[in-house]
């Protein structure tokens, strides 16, 4: 018996704008679109729990210019495309606004557990600007629960997560 298995999740960053009316000076970034791998490893004694990678090296950043008649915006989280594992379930929170510009920066909603289907993670934005990059903005902590030890095998699953910005109605 393999008692080093090794499962990693691959997650890719895409960004969607959704609304009925944006100016061009409205944006939503992460502070790094590059792909970010949680591995989960298995414990090397048998009936060791795996240890877990919670990652929180992204950061969600956006610029918002409201009109006086406009309503706020919120930013919502999915899973695009590709699935995780059976048993396995990806968690993503987003922190209190960090940084020197802010504006009226929205409210996070707590921690999400990811689906194919939309969920605000961030409420209630007005006008604002968390600035650019790592330690700005909102923080995005990332992990996995793992209800189904035995799935915990040597593919390696890829996700696709969609932000998306849109406006209150």
């Amino acid at each position: 018996m393999n008692t080093n298995l090794h499962k990693s999740i691959i997650i890719n960053f895409l960004l969607l704008f959704s609304v009925q009316y944006m100016a061009a000076q409205n944006r939503l970034w992460v502070s790094s679109t590059h792909s970010l791998k949680l591995d989960l490893k298995s414990s090397h004694r048998a009936g060791g729990a795996p240890s877990f990678m919670v990652d929180d090296t992204k950061w969600l950043n956006y610029q918002i210019q409201l009109e006086p008649s406009q309503s706020s915006y919120s930013i919502s989280v999915q899973i695009a495309s590709g699935s995780l594992p059976d048993g396995f379930r990806l968690k993503v929170k987003a922190s209190d606004f960090v940084g020197t510009n802010g504006g009226d920066t929205g409210n996070p909603t707590g921690e999400i557990y990811l689906t194919h289907q939309p969920q605000i993670l961030i409420s209630n934005i007005g006008t604002s600007y968390t600035g650019s990059g790592t330690g700005l903005g909102h923080q995005l902590s990332f992990s996995v629960e793992i209800s189904k030890f035995k799935n915990i095998g040597a593919d390696t699953p890829g996700i696709n997560l969609l932000y998306t910005i849109n406006q209150d109605l």
